[in-house]
């Protein structure tokens, strides 16, 4: 059996078991959660508006204007400096914007940036740029982000696994 065969086989196994499983649509996840304080950003009229979020695990620099009922954002995720210094892989990365609402529940859950498959060494550090544009939920008043990942090292490859949803 060839390379590309056994990767196609792999795939249609993998995706059988997500739709066997039945998998929570990502809008979906996480709704009704309340998020910590410490991580929620205040959603301001205009921009715009620049911040950073960040976590032992990565360090999102982003930039936002909010006109009406659309909210566009840009910027960068980055591994935190831990792993960049000690792994070199990045499996996966995948970061989500959590839309709240005024008491910091969670409306709706989007996918922000997903990244797969890197190579960390001295020369080359992680970072992945996103720009979107999304339509707010009805009853957004701040956001936060979530993520969840893996990173290797060594032969026989040692992974961790990091995720992080702000929960109280």
């Amino acid at each position: 059996m060839t390379r590309i065969t056994k990767n196609i086989c792999l795939g249609m196994v993998c995706f059988s078991a997500l739709v066997i499983s039945g998998c929570v649509q990502t809008s979906m996840m996480y709704r009704g959660q309340q998020a910590s304080p410490e991580h929620v950003v205040a959603l301001q009229k205009g921009g715009p508006i620049a911040g950073t979020w960040e976590t032992f695990d990565i360090i999102i620099q982003y930039e936002y204007i909010q006109e009406g009922a659309v909210l566009e954002i840009k910027g960068q995720t980055a591994l935190g400096d831990s792993y960049q210094s000690i792994y070199t892989r990045l499996n996966f990365l995948d970061t989500y914007l959590l839309f709240l609402d005024q008491d910091a529940r969670v409306l709706l859950t989007a996918d922000l940036v997903s990244s797969f498959n890197y190579a960390i060494d001295n020369y080359f550090r992680f970072s992945k740029p996103f720009s979107r544009s999304f339509r707010l939920p009805s009853g957004t008043a701040s956001f936060t982000f979530g993520y969840r990942g893996e990173v290797c090292e060594g032969r026989p490859r040692q992974c961790i696994f990091f995720h992080q949803f702000p929960w109280h």
